[in-house]
């Protein structure tokens, strides 16, 4: 099995905020990516956020990748808390104003 680590200059995270139930936004994220059938993931991004926005900070290749489907595992790199995805205005209240201003759009008045 060939491991190796990969240095990545461009992310495919640039405009996406991550927030935990637990800890909040513009934190450590790992997102650890599974293809369909595997007993492991194959690779493995460290996430971080520089001027609010998220960037690879290393992708760990842990095994070579093929081609197929994969699922993507997104956690809390503070606590561990699963992340169900990105920025979602309604299942995070508390840091709605601050992920809205970061993603430049308008808080929407009641």
């Amino acid at each position: 099995m060939n491991h190796k680590n990969t240095d990545i200059t461009h992310t495919p995270y640039h405009d996406k905020i991550y927030i935990c139930s637990i800890c909040g936004p513009f934190l450590r994220v790992i997102i650890e990516h599974w293809f369909v059938g595997d007993d492991g993931p194959t690779y493995v991004d460290l996430i971080h956020h520089e001027d609010k926005k998220a960037i690879v900070a290393h992708r760990l290749q842990i095994r070579e990748p093929k081609d197929g489907q994969f699922i993507l595992y997104k956690k809390c790199g503070e606590c561990g808390s699963p992340i169900d995805g990105l920025f979602n205005k309604n299942s995070h209240p508390q840091w709605k104003s601050v992920a809205m201003k970061c993603q430049g759009t308008k808080e929407e008045t009641p």
